[in-house]
């Protein structure tokens, strides 16, 4: 009876040992299984940190060109502030670095702001090459300022 109990016995340290290692197995899958779940997770956080970073950067962007939109608004209110109609030229001017500046009035129309050339007997513009006659130039039966468009130069048509 005693070979018995000691088999019984053996054999039930060797199931409890098999028990064991299963167990030891299970959790060894276990934590590995955790530590791809973690991984997972983890990956997805850096992914949504990128996103966040890409959106936030793109937010960024436009508050810079939001900024610099202001500034150049502020800078175009600072000069029609400064800008006076003068109606002997019939042009828009403003003191800089005490200089009088003349901006042609078609521009101006247009929301340019442009200086004119001064010429001996017109003011011309710079950009759209409209002329302005200059009124100390005018005989005195004339009117107020002409605002004259300059013709196309066509070349020779002989």
């Amino acid at each position: 009876m005693e070979s018995i109990t000691t088999k019984a016995i053996a054999s039930a340290l060797g199931g409890i040992k098999s028990a064991i290692d299963i167990a030891s197995k299970l959790s060894d899958a276990s934590e590995a299984i955790k530590q791809a779940d973690w991984k997972l997770q983890l990956a997805e956080l850096v992914e949504k940190l990128a996103d966040a970073r890409i959106q936030i950067s793109r937010v960024k962007a436009e508050l810079n060109d939001k900024e610099e939109e202001i500034n150049e608004l502020k800078q175009s209110l600072k000069m029609k502030k400064k800008l006076k109609f003068n109606e002997k030229y019939g042009l828009y001017e403003a003191e800089e670095d005490g200089k009088t500046v003349r901006y042609c009035t078609k521009c101006y129309a247009e929301e340019k702001l442009v200086p004119v050339r001064e010429e001996e007997r017109l003011f011309v513009c710079k950009r759209c090459e409209q002329f302005y006659h200059r009124p100390e130039y005018k005989s005195k039966n004339e009117g107020p300022p002409r605002i004259v468009s300059r013709p196309m130069n066509r070349g020779n048509l002989w």
